[in-house]
């Protein structure tokens, strides 16, 4: 909505705000997957033009690393997909590095199609994620998620999910994102998009593909 309102204040006519295309894919009669004992992870980069980037960026690692521990410590491995290649690798193998358990975890080697992405999230045991559409899938695969909001987009998708997300700029974030991940963990429903709102963004979507396809 924030985007919206800025295209109408410069005066930019016709503006609509509808849901990320995306959506179209939920499959509502999907089986649920097999819920191995694999959690997912998505990181990016993002403090690339603070001037105190290399301590912000250390900051948010150590935290994301001591969720991936988190994770290990539940009886998960921790697999780390990129959706932005190679960048997000690179920032992958820097959480990696900065977890006592790194050992367990691993980070997926190239970029995933769609459907492997959902794949991997069906089965997933969690998933905890900055990248907007790899919660967008996650929740379509009816994998509780995480959410680590950068940018009020993804903090926008945690909110119509029914998720409770945390902000990278949040100065107790080492300390309630693993603690989160543990909560979810624990109690994984709790962190699973209800198939009614799923359903709802579904429709929103086909309603937006049709009405800028028209």
């Amino acid at each position: 909505e924030d985007s919206a309102r800025t295209l109408r204040a410069l005066g930019v006519s016709g503006v609509e705000l509808t849901v990320d295309p995306t959506f179209s894919l939920f499959d509502d009669d999907a089986p649920d997957g097999a819920r191995n004992g694999r959690a997912v992870l998505s990181v990016r980069p993002w403090f690339m033009f603070e001037r105190d980037r290399e301590r912000r960026e250390a900051a948010l690692q150590a935290a994301l690393a001591r969720a991936a521990d988190a994770l290990v410590e539940g009886g998960a491995q921790a697999r780390f997909a990129s959706l932005y290649w190679p960048r997000d690798r690179a920032a992958s193998e820097g959480v990696i590095a900065r977890m006592s358990a790194g050992e367990r975890a691993e980070s997926l080697g190239r970029p995933l199609a769609w459907d492997e992405l959902h794949a991997e999230l069906r089965d997933a045991r969690l998933l905890v994620a900055m990248r907007y559409h790899a919660i967008a899938c996650a929740a379509m695969a009816r994998c509780p998620v995480v959410p680590v909001a950068y940018e009020p987009k993804v903090m926008a998708l945690a909110d119509a999910l029914g998720l409770e997300a945390l902000h990278v700029d949040d100065p107790d974030l080492h300390e309630r994102l693993p603690a989160l991940t543990r909560a979810a963990l624990a109690d994984p429903d709790a962190y699973r998009a209800a198939g009614e709102r799923l359903r709802e963004l579904s429709d929103e979507a086909w309603r937006g593909l049709e009405r800028a396809l028209a």
